[in-house]
Parts: C-alpha cells; structure tokens; sequence
C-alpha cells in the first residue's frame, strides 16, 4: 500500500515535527495531548504510520438513504484521508463508531482517546509466530506510576510472565518499552523458548545477550544467546502479582 508523505517543519524527519493537516502541532502538544485530535496525532506519530494508513483501517456506516450519492442505509465506505484528518484537527464532532475504530487503529484505549484518562497497554506473546501482539489496557493511577515507577503511563508496558524468574509465572511485568541491554546488567522481560521470562541480560555491541545468575558468586554468565534466540521487551521496572 503507497503511503502519502506527512509534511515536515523545515525538512525534519522527526515524527514530532510533523505538521496537522491543519496548522502545525508543538513538540509539548505531543508529549502532553490534551483533546482528542492531538492524542490520536501523537499515537499516529510514534508508531511511524500515515494519515492514510489509519484512514484505510477505518469504515463510515451510511446512516440514511442518500437520493444524491444513492447511497443506501446501511451501506459501509472507508474513512477518506480529509475527514480523518478532520478528527486529528478536532474540527469535527466526533461519531463515536469512527473514533472507536481509530482508537482501536492506533493500539489506544478508548477511555484515553475519548477523555484522557492513562492507560498502560498490555502485550501477550503468540509463540507461534514469535511476536508481541496487542492485547488491551490497564488504567493505572499516573501519580502511582509517576511516584513509584518514575514514568508516565504512555512510557510503560504491561506483559504476563510465563516462567518462573525474578518474577512468578502468572506475575504481570510492567516494562520500559524500547530499552535495550547494554554493558550494564540489568533486569529484562523477554521471550526465549516460547515463553515469556524475566532475568539479569548484558549485550556488548551487537553480541550475543548474556544472560547472568546473581547467586553466591554474584556475577556469572549462565548462557549467550544469539539475537534470533531472544527477543527483549524491554527492561523489567516493577510488577502486579498475579497470585498471593
């Protein structure tokens, strides 16, 4: 599928900078969206997809006959670029049935969408074809997770462990999304064998990940595994038990 290019300010290629389709976002807008217009754009931004793309996984559900078009009720088109555009401008009273199906576009909560309310998104792991899928969301209190995580909600991933480790099969682990092992070792979530487990990792400069026991003898290697073994979530920040 062709994507139409979003314009940029100035030529930049940052995601943050791209203009609305009306007037131009601020880079605080993005990072603190308050109507709904301006977080459905942050998401679209950060996941690198195009007006167009998100337009297309949207349908408009004919309300009345039309004798101009011939449009009959009932009758179902896809959402054209200009009117999704109209919602990331907020210049549109929104229809609840398109806003749901673009929230659900865009991996987003509808209680964020719809009123701003944070969420955390929960991502379940399919063995079978070795991928973290979108499963739904949690609303957590911001300032629990501001207080006791350090972070915002949109910085945060909620995934089920499978495997005993540093936390118990069952345990949700809350994950900073996108950081990656480095010379540091430090606790990660990740999948290896089909399962979704939690441990020390370490990688220098493309290398295998090292995976590490902090037992008795503190440091010590337990096994590397090649970057095709192993695939990281990202780094282990805190945790909901899932049993007492």
């Amino acid at each position: 599928m062709n994507s139409i290019a979003e314009p940029t300010l100035n030529g930049s290629k940052d995601p943050k900078r791209a203009l609305h389709r009306v007037g131009s976002l601020l880079v605080k807008d993005l990072d603190e969206p308050k109507t709904i217009g301006q977080r459905i754009t942050a998401r679209r931004l950060a996941l690198g997809l195009s007006q167009q793309e998100v337009a297309d996984r949207c349908w408009i559900t004919q309300k009345n006959n039309s004798n101009i078009t011939g449009a009959q009720k009932g009758d179902r088109k896809r959402l054209s670029r200009s009117a999704y555009c109209m919602y990331e401008t907020d210049s549109v009273t929104p229809v609840i049935d398109v806003l749901e199906q673009i929230a659900d576009s865009l991996e987003l909560s509808r209680e964020y969408v719809f009123f701003g309310t944070p969420t955390i998104q929960e991502l379940r792991y399919n063995p079978h074809e070795d991928d973290f899928a979108h499963r739904g969301h949690w609303t957590l209190d911001p300032s629990w997770v501001k207080k006791e995580l350090h972070g915002r909600p949109s910085d945060l991933i909620l995934c089920q462990v499978t495997e005993d480790g540093l936390l118990r099969e069952g345990d949700m682990a809350i994950v900073e999304k996108g950081s990656e092992p480095g010379k540091t070792v430090e606790r990660y979530v990740y999948a290896m064998d089909g399962k979704v487990q939690t441990g020390y990792l370490s990688r220098q400069r493309g290398g295998p990940y090292q995976l590490w026991s902090l037992g008795p003898k503190r440091k010590q290697v337990v096994r590397d595994a090649q970057a095709y073994e192993l695939q990281v979530l990202g780094k282990l920040v805190g945790e909901i038990a899932g049993r007492a």
